[in-house]
């Protein structure tokens, strides 16, 4: 066997041993592409209790930490399937508009029904004290206006026990509050001991 066919073959046999970069390039952006295609062809997760009790929290924790650190009272209100925020402008409460933003109110999805319950100690419409002497009477007695508050978060950060009950077919979630200030969720009933 002539020298020359021996050099040929043994730079075939070298070549065989493996891929070459190209190839491993190429089957990583056809294994990406495939997996792109079907993560953009699964249709998203239906929104449901368990994410509309999450966001409320998370709601409810900003309202809170706002309404300390700015020194005003920040009232909540439940209407169906609408959380609004609210702002107290004298003589009236009035709804905080905000496109986005910690205080921007939340629709739940459809499907999931809200029910609210706060403890017999909490003076009756509001979470938190409030001090102020007649203009505190004022703010949590007005009707007036486009909304009211079914609870509020005063400056002074602390809560009575609150319980809002988000169901969607037999899922339940509970956001909790406690007399320490803290918001929790609870999955099923929740109820405290």
């Amino acid at each position: 066997m002539p020298i020359f066919q021996a050099a040929i073959r043994g730079r075939h046999r070298h070549r065989q041993r493996g891929f070459s970069l190209i190839e491993l390039l190429s089957v990583v952006i056809i294994l990406g592409l495939v997996g792109i295609v079907v993560i953009l062809s699964v249709p998203p997760a239906r929104p449901g209790a368990a994410q509309a009790a999450l966001q409320i929290a998370a709601k409810l924790n900003a309202a809170r930490n706002i309404a300390i650190m700015r020194g005003e009272v920040i009232g909540v209100s439940l209407q169906g399937d609408q959380l609004q925020f609210l702002r107290y402008q004298a003589p009236q409460w009035r709804v905080i508009e905000e496109p986005r933003g910690a205080l921007k109110g939340i629709v739940l999805p459809s499907g999931v029904s809200v029910e609210f319950e706060i403890s017999a100690e909490a003076p009756k419409g509001m979470i938190g004290r409030v001090t102020g002497g007649a203009e505190a009477d004022s703010f949590l007695n007005s009707e007036e206006g486009p909304a009211s508050p079914d609870f509020i978060f005063s400056p002074t950060g602390e809560i009575p026990q609150f319980n809002i009950l988000l169901r969607q077919g037999i899922k339940q979630w509970q956001v909790l509050g406690d007399e320490g200030g803290a918001i929790t969720i609870q999955k099923g009933d929740g109820r405290r001991s």
